[in-house]
């Protein structure tokens, strides 16, 4: 607790002393997509090869695997008949609360040969943004998509690419 004196000499208890919750940190997760470039051109050597790599975006969000999420509805007694109306049920419930669709905020990914779900609510091509998102703003993702940790920072890295001749 911490206590602060006011001008007129009267201590005045002002709460904890914890910091600004904007300024919690954010975890990190960086994703690399495997790179599509053929045996045998060496990407090191600049001039030879067209092949690029787009900078890295960065993703307001939250990674989650199918099974969790059917696990979590099957614990608290609201699973449907079948896992994958289910997870149709949480998919739509998402949607409804915050718009979110496959291919416009949702995405699969394959992490160490396993599926995971990627829920992204911000997308921006500079780290800053991401970080600048109120608590509150956390706050309301984190309670839309029932999870029990804050989102997360994730780093997209592009794969490199061949550009077009």
């Amino acid at each position: 607790m911490v206590i602060s004196i006011t001008s007129d000499n009267k201590a005045v208890s002002v709460g904890l002393n914890t910091p600004q919750p904007s300024l919690k940190p954010m975890r990190e997760f960086h994703y690399y997509v495997k790179n599509d470039v053929p045996s045998g051109i060496d990407i090191t050597k600049p001039g030879t090869h067209k092949y690029r790599q787009r900078p890295p975006t960065y993703l307001f969000s939250y990674l989650m695997k199918p099974a969790m999420i059917y696990d979590s509805y099957r614990r608290s007694g609201q699973e449907e008949a079948t896992v994958e109306a289910t997870l149709a049920k949480y998919l739509a419930f998402v949607k409804e609360q915050i718009k979110l669709t496959w291919g416009n905020g949702v995405t699969k990914m394959k992490i160490e040969g396993e599926e995971w779900w990627m829920f992204y609510a911000v997308q921006s091509l500079r780290k800053e943004d991401i970080l600048a998102l109120d608590q509150e703003v956390r706050d309301g993702f984190r309670r839309v998509m029932a999870a029990p940790v804050d989102p997360m920072l994730i780093v997209y890295h592009h794969p490199r690419v061949r550009l077009p001749t």
